[in-house]
């Protein structure tokens, strides 16, 4: 059921030049679940998470307690800090092709 939805998110943030999407960047669900985690250029990953849950988004930012993944893929490719960590959303069936659109 989140497919369709997966790949609309992926999609969008894929346009997005200042997006880095952290793991697959295609919605294919032989490969990937409907979570997916992202860095900005310039904005924070608790920037970001600020601002969207501010426009009523339930999102979390952080490094979900994979803190040495984090470092890896986050601290040491786009200097962040690893506690910052990564924008993360997650697609379940409840979810409306509105609400992607509106993210």
């Amino acid at each position: 059921m989140e497919a369709p939805l997966q790949q609309q998110l992926i999609d969008a943030l894929n346009k997005k030049s200042d997006v880095t999407i952290i793991g697959p960047a295609h919605g294919d669900t032989s490969t990937r679940v409907a979570t997916v985690s992202f860095v900005h250029k310039t904005k924070t990953s608790e920037q970001l998470n600020s601002q969207i849950q501010k426009a009523g988004f339930a999102i979390r930012h952080g490094h979900m307690y994979a803190m040495r993944l984090t470092e890896r893929l986050v601290e040491k490719k786009y200097a962040r800090s690893a506690g910052d960590g990564v924008v993360r959303i997650s697609l379940l069936h409840y979810n409306t092709d509105e609400e992607v659109q509106n993210l």
